[in-house]
């Protein structure tokens, strides 16, 4: 996606924008990533390595963002992002043989969590609970692709 010029910032923090397209449509731009699916930003901003402590993750969820779900981006970050995926270390197939996998398994997990989640930092939370890495891990070595 291109970089957007944002009408208003609603939050600004390090290497993360979140803002206001002059469309309404809101959009998360996370160091050279920008998105506007909230599962896949807070997949990003975990994977980049936001504290627990950080005020980032008390920004609330506008209720917009939830149409703009597409589970795979968010199970990409959480399944190791482009380190993992772009050199293959662990996994043997690529992410485009993959996604289909992971969406079966853990998309409607994905949707469901970010549904119940009023603030970034309770989907971070549900995504350490449910969604943590040695599950996904351990799927992969259920399903031959690690």
């Amino acid at each position: 996606m291109k970089k957007k010029k944002f009408e208003s910032e609603v939050d600004k923090d390090g290497l993360i924008e979140i803002g206001i397209e002059e469309s309404g449509e809101h959009y998360f731009e996370i160091g050279n990533e920008i998105t506007k699916d909230v599962a896949e930003a807070v997949s990003l901003m975990m994977r980049i390595g936001y504290k627990l402590e950080d005020n980032i993750w008390d920004t609330k969820i506008p209720n917009c963002l939830y149409n703009d779900i597409d589970p795979t981006k968010c199970l990409y970050w959480l399944t190791g992002g482009n380190d993992e995926w772009k050199k293959l270390d662990h996994y043997k197939k690529t992410w485009a043989s993959s996604c289909d996998d992971f969406g079966s398994e853990f998309g409607g997990l994905v949707i469901s969590i970010v549904k119940k989640s009023k603030t970034l930092g309770d989907m971070r939370n549900f995504f350490i609970k449910d969604l943590s890495l040695p599950k996904l891990y351990d799927f992969a070595i259920d399903k031959n692709l690690i």
